[in-house]
């Protein structure tokens, strides 16, 4: 992998991993005001243009689980809670969280 997809990869992972946090918490506090939030974060973090960037320029595994997200989000007829239940096979799935958890650029979780 050349300099520039490593660096995309980071990128797209790390916002993978903030998005998943998000979620969880969403997911296990059913109110309509945290899925609101929940939507609106993961919505502002898939929106950074270096995202945006780096979602297109790839096609790793990390790269296409971003886009899959940015069209469920994309679905303005849906309702916040709708949205966190279409966003929960995507960002919680096993396959991705096997991907992060062997990715060669494992981060700390935050600490709050």
């Amino acid at each position: 992998m050349n300099h520039q997809r490593i660096v995309y990869n980071m990128i797209l992972e790390r916002v993978l991993r903030e998005a998943r946090e998000l979620l969880e918490d969403a997911v296990t506090i059913p109110h309509d005001g945290m899925h609101v939030a929940t939507v609106g974060r993961i919505g502002r973090l898939l929106s950074l243009s270096i995202v945006r960037v780096a979602a297109c320029a790839s096609d790793t595994f990390f790269a296409f689980a971003v886009r899959g997200v940015n069209l469920t989000l994309c679905q303005e007829h849906r309702t916040a809670g709708d949205l966190i239940e279409a966003l929960s096979p995507i960002l919680l799935d096993d396959a991705l969280a096997t991907a992060l958890k062997t990715s060669g650029h494992n981060v700390p979780p935050r600490k709050d």
